[in-house]
């Protein structure tokens, strides 16, 4: 979700995609995250702002997927510079273990989609 407003001294927004994400964590119950391995796929606006609080959370090993990887890449120089010390790599095809996934990816929220379409009640 994004947030803008006008006063006197212009416009200021922001993103709070990633303080909901960590919210709504938190309302699943005490989680220890230090040292886990998680993986976020999409790196745009939500998928960069839950990655950051997520960094803020814990130090995890942080690792980031896009279909296109110049984001992800993009994305994890900043997160650098951000936590620095942090573990935050990039991967071209998602695999293994995680102990926590995250879908920031814009699938299925585009128009004509299963999920956003009119449907039809009974059989």
């Amino acid at each position: 979700s994004n947030c803008v407003r006008f006063d006197q001294s212009g416009w200021l927004g922001a993103n709070f995609d990633g303080h909901g994400f960590v919210a709504a964590l938190a309302a699943l119950g005490p989680r220890d995250f230090q040292g886990k391995r998680v993986l976020v796929v999409g790196c745009g606006g939500a998928g960069s702002a839950i990655a950051a609080s997520l960094l803020q959370l814990a130090d995890i090993r942080l690792l980031l997927h896009d279909a296109e990887n110049a984001k992800a890449s993009a994305l994890a120089a900043s997160l650098a510079a951000f936590a620095p010390g942090r573990e935050i790599g990039v991967i071209n095809r998602p695999y293994g273990a995680f102990d926590l996934v995250v879908n920031a990816t814009p699938i299925d929220i585009q128009p004509g989609c299963p999920s956003t379409s009119p449907r039809k009640s009974g059989g």
